[in-house]
C-alpha cells in the first residue's frame, strides 16, 4: 500500500520520465528512435506541455534522450545507454525484432526476462526490405560485432547472422554466456566451446513432419521451395554451403520419403530462391506444367506460399484440390491465404521459455558446459492440404 501511495504522490513529470526510462531500458524504444514531442506527450498523459517538457529535460540530462531543435527528440546513442546499464542484470538480445515470427519471439522473451527483474538491451538486426540477403548481412555485421563487445550478463544472438566474419572470441574470452537461437547457418555441434549454447527449432523434425503429412495424404511427388543453392550433380540435394537449418529440414523430408520406400531423386524436386530479393527467380509455372507435376509443395517460410498460389492460379490449378501446400512458421500470413495455409508452428513462446530458463541458469553458473536444445514444432493443418 505504501508503494502505491508513493507512486500516486510522485510528481507527474517524474512518473512520465520513469515510464519512458523503462521503455528505453527494455528495448521497447530502440536506440536512435524518434519519440513523442512535448505536445504529443502532454496529450497522451493528460498533463501540461510544461510538465511534459520537464520529463524530457530530465531524461536528456541523464543522457538517455537527445533533443535537436527542428528535428525532434530521439533515444540517445548506444554509448550513453550502455553507461547506465547494470551489466550483472542486463541481457543483450541481438535479433530481428520485426517480421512475422521474430517479433513474437522477441516480445515473449523480453516479457519473461522483465518478470525476473532483468533488463534487456534489444539490438534490432532487421535489415531494410530494399536490401538483398547479402547486403542485409553486411549491414547488420557491425551492429552484431558491437553487441558482442558489450559487457552484459548474457547475450542471445539470432543464428542466421553468425558466420565466419563474426569474431566470437572477445565475448567468449570473458566467460560470458552466449546463446545462439534459431536459423543456424552452421551445425550447433561446431559451436561446442565453453560458454557457447544454442536453442533452435528442430528443423529435421519439421521437415519429417511436413513431408509425412503430404505423403499420408497420398502425394508421391514433392516440391521444396527454399533459399539455398542446388547441387548441380544431385538436384535433389543442396550444396554444402547452404545453411545448416535448410540441410536439416531436407534431411527430415528424405527420412519421411524413406518410410514410404520412395527415392528422393525421383520423388522430390527443389525450387530455390522463390521470392528472394536480388536473386534470379525460378519459373514455378514451368514446374507445374511439367509431366511430373509435384502435387505436394513445402515452403521454408509462409510468405513464399504466395508465389506458389499465384503460379498455381496462372496454370489453372487450385491449391487444396490439385495441389497441397505446407508453409513454415505459422505466421499471421497463414490465415490470410485462400485457402488458408497449413503451416509449421515453431512455438515461439516455447523457444522464449527455454531461452529464459537457460539464461537464468547460465547467469548463476556461467561456466556451465555447452548445451544445445532443439524445440519440436507443431503442424497446424488447414485447407491448403486438408482436402487435396
Amino acid at each position: 500500500m505504501e508503494a502505491s501511495v508513493q507512486t500516486k504522490t510522485r510528481p507527474k513529470h517524474e512518473r512520465i520520465a520513469a515510464e519512458l526510462r523503462r521503455r528505453i531500458d527494455s528495448g521497447e524504444l530502440q536506440l536512435g528512435a524518434r519519440i513523442a514531442g512535448e505536445y504529443q506527450l502532454a496529450e497522451q498523459h493528460g498533463v501540461s506541455r510544461l510538465t511534459a517538457r520537464r520529463a524530457l529535460d530530465e531524461l536528456a540530462r541523464e543522457g538517455l534522450l537527445e533533443r535537436t531543435p527542428g528535428r525532434g527528440t530521439f533515444v540517445a546513442s548506444r554509448t550513453a545507454i550502455e553507461g547506465r546499464l547494470d551489466t550483472e542484470k542486463c541481457v543483450g538480445l541481438a535479433m530481428r525484432a520485426s517480421g512475422d515470427f521474430f517479433s513474437r519471439e522477441a516480445r515473449f522473451l523480453v516479457g519473461r526476462l522483465q518478470q525476473r527483474g532483468l533488463l534487456t538491451l534489444l539490438l534490432d538486426l532487421s535489415p531494410s526490405e530494399d536490401l538483398s540477403p547479402e547486403e542485409g548481412d553486411a549491414a547488420v555485421e557491425p551492429v552484431l560485432k558491437r553487441a558482442l563487445s558489450l559487457r552484459l550478463a548474457a547475450m542471445v544472438i539470432e543464428g542466421g547472422y553468425l558466420h565466419p566474419a563474426i569474431d566470437l572470441e572477445p565475448a567468449l574470452g570473458r566467460h560470458r554466456p552466449v546463446i545462439v537461437m534459431n536459423r543456424l547457418t552452421q551445425d550447433p555441434d561446431t559451436l561446442d566451446r565453453p560458454t557457447m549454447h544454442s536453442v533452435t527449432t528442430d528443423y529435421r523434425a519439421a521437415g519429417r513432419m511436413a513431408a509425412r503429412h503430404l505423403l499420408d495424404q497420398g502425394h508421391r511427388r514433392l516440391l521444396f521451395c527454399g533459399y539455398g543453392e542446388i547441387d548441380p550433380r544431385r538436384p535433389w540435394l543442396l550444396t554444402p554451403v547452404a545453411e545448416w537449418n535448410e540441410h536439416e529440414y531436407l534431411a527430415g523430408c528424405r527420412e519421411a520419403l524413406a518410410e514410404y520406400d520412395l527415392n528422393p531423386a525421383h520423388a522430390m524436386q527443389l525450387c530455390m530462391n522463390v521470392g528472394t530479393k536480388g536473386r534470379r527467380q525460378p519459373d514455378i509455372g514451368r514446374i507445374l506444367r511439367g509431366l511430373n507435376l509435384p502435387t505436394g509443395i513445402l515452403t521454408l517460410g509462409d510468405w513464399r506460399a504466395q508465389h506458389i498460389y499465384d503460379a498455381a492460379a496462372a496454370e489453372g490449378l487450385q491449391v487444396g484440390r490439385d495441389l497441397a501446400v505446407v508453409g513454415f512458421g505459422d505466421t499471421p500470413w497463414a490465415t490470410t491465404f485462400r485457402p488458408q495455409l497449413t503451416s509449421l508452428d515453431l512455438r515461439p513462446e516455447k523457444i522464449a521459455e527455454t531461452l529464459d530458463t537457460l539464461i537464468v541458469r547460465l547467469i548463476d553458473a556461467p561456466k556451465t558446459p555447452s548445451r544445445h536444445l532443439r524445440i519440436r514444432p507443431r503442424l497446424v493443418i488447414r485447407e491448403s492440404s486438408a482436402n487435396s
